[in-house]
């Protein structure tokens, strides 16, 4: 099994087998094996390390830390000395083994903390995670941000139990060696990260790995288990080749930052590749109820993008689907006819009035129809 586990690891883009092996962690929210938890705990060294910048979000954050167990040692990084001081107030008599504030430079933000200023302090660990008080303030509205935050701590982090979870599952798999919250898909986020996650970041990872002397399976057309957010587990073993870069803060761009494309986008999607190289896979990781909502979500957008082609084909199955898709092609061509759905004198009708009418009387004649009649509610099909 050890040499299937390196083979595959170091020939195969992860995509394919954490899908195929089913690798995802779904973390259950009560402790699943107490003794082992316990031993963990003892027997093991557990990190935290945090870039903290929004003070309104503090308590969310201390809230966040409360979680770990008392073993945990808290590494911090903010950006002036006046917020260390609330910070250092504000985690005062959290039952903590240690927690160290940092002040530190403000470009780069929280990658640029996380890989010149906290990974030099993580060494010696043997599983750590990282989080910040991620608001995404560039997002409008900024529901849609602090949804994104919710999906990095729901799955990261949701209680004291969850973390213990995540660290077992560490412990029980030695070529584990970074867990993501996967990536999210609401709003603005679904095109790009269903599509494949990459944006415009796909060549600037290519060239950070060959900067990195990395080689290991990187796709275009396939998505990087990467931590979307920069809130992830991770054994600091397996990204050592990032940390030893050696890193600095002018490596990154001022402000204001781009919204994408930059060396901060290209490192966020990296690290899978990184703990790749080092001998280890990433995979996903999500709460349980957490998990059954994206089941319902992910649902409901198939169903969203399945329906308008099921109104037109019969697609129940693959020899209906193909027929009617070329009887479709067939009568759009030679007569005008919409398809099978067409086939009622109101429907008829409706087509013909869209299609000689000028658009806003059509759309105006339809709106008066369906304010009298209805439908009153959904989506009007063309």
């Amino acid at each position: 099994m050890d040499l299937i586990w390196k083979n595959m690891i170091r020939t195969m883009h992860p995509h394919e087998f954490t899908r195929n092996l089913g690798l995802t962690r779904i973390i259950q929210p009560s402790v699943q094996n107490a003794a082992q938890a316990e031993k963990v705990c003892a027997e093991r060294k557990i990190a935290l390390a945090m870039h903290l910048y929004f003070m309104d979000m503090l308590e969310q954050s201390v809230a966040f830390a409360t979680k770990f167990p008392p073993q945990t040692d808290v590494f911090i990084s903010t950006d002036s000395a006046e917020k260390k001081v609330q910070i250092e107030a504000a985690f005062a008599g959290e039952k903590l083994h240690s927690v160290t504030v940092f002040v530190v430079e403000n470009r780069g933000r929280d990658v640029a903390a996380f890989l010149c200023d906290l990974a030099p302090h993580l060494q010696g660990y043997d599983y750590a995670c990282f989080m910040h008080d991620k608001k995404a303030i560039q997002t409008k509205p900024g529901s849609v941000g602090a949804s994104f935050g919710y999906v990095c701590n729901e799955n990261v982090c949701k209680n004291a139990a969850h973390v213990l979870n995540v660290l077992c599952e560490f412990e029980n798999d030695p070529y584990l060696g970074i867990l993501c919250p996967p990536y999210p898909s609401h709003g603005l986020y679904f095109l790009n990260m269903c599509s494949g996650g990459w944006g415009p970041n796909f060549e600037n990872t290519k060239k950070l790995l060959k900067e990195l002397g990395l080689n290991v399976p990187i796709s275009g057309e396939e998505s990087p288990i990467a931590p979307f957010g920069s809130v992830f587990w991770f054994r600091p073993k397996a990204l050592q080749p990032l940390f030893q870069h050696g890193w600095h803060h002018e490596d990154f761009p001022p402000e204001p930052l781009p919204q994408d494309g930059t060396i901060s986008h290209a490192i966020e999607r990296i690290y899978p590749f990184v703990a790749q190289a080092a001998g280890y896979y990433p995979a996903v990781v999500m709460s349980s109820s957490f998990a059954v909502l994206r089941s319902d979500t992910m649902q409901a957008y198939a169903t969203g993008m399945i329906r308008p082609l099921a109104r037109v084909f019969d697609c129940t199955t693959y020899w209906a689907a193909s027929t009617a898709a070329i009887a479709f092609a067939a009568k759009r061509h030679l007569f005008g006819v919409y398809g099978p759905y067409a086939n009622t004198r109101r429907r008829h009708a409706r087509n013909w009035l869209r299609d000689n009418l000028p658009a806003p009387a059509y759309k105006g004649l339809i709106t008066t129809k369906r304010a009298i009649f209805g439908p009153r509610h959904g989506p009007y099909e063309d």
